[in-house]
């Protein structure tokens, strides 16, 4: 019974610890402007070539596993290119979609 009630000891000193830590690296909370309009759980990263509309990487990537449009204009998205921080793009290959089908 003292093994079990020193394990449970250790588990709250444990939690104790975590949530010091967890309270001390809370992240500040991303700007609203930057978040993607689609999601709404990542940042704008991404523009899309030719139409220019924005989106994060992670939706466009799941956009291009499945079609080839833009989510606003439904234009063809050709590729996309990073959004950089002093708004210079560099452009990237959408994972194929240069190519056509």
């Amino acid at each position: 019974m003292n093994s079990e009630l020193d394990s449970l000891c250790d588990v709250i000193v444990h939690l104790r610890k975590a949530t010091k830590e967890a309270e001390n690296n809370i992240e500040e909370p991303m700007d609203e402007d930057n978040l993607c309009t689609i999601c709404y759980a990542n940042e704008v990263a991404v523009v899309f070539h030719p139409c220019k509309h924005t989106s994060c990487r992670t939706c466009i990537k799941q956009q291009l596993m499945s079609c080839r449009e833009c989510f606003y204009c439904k234009s063809n998205v050709e590729s996309y290119s990073d959004i950089a921080p002093s708004s210079d793009m560099a452009d990237t290959s959408a994972g194929g979609a240069t190519s056509s089908k």
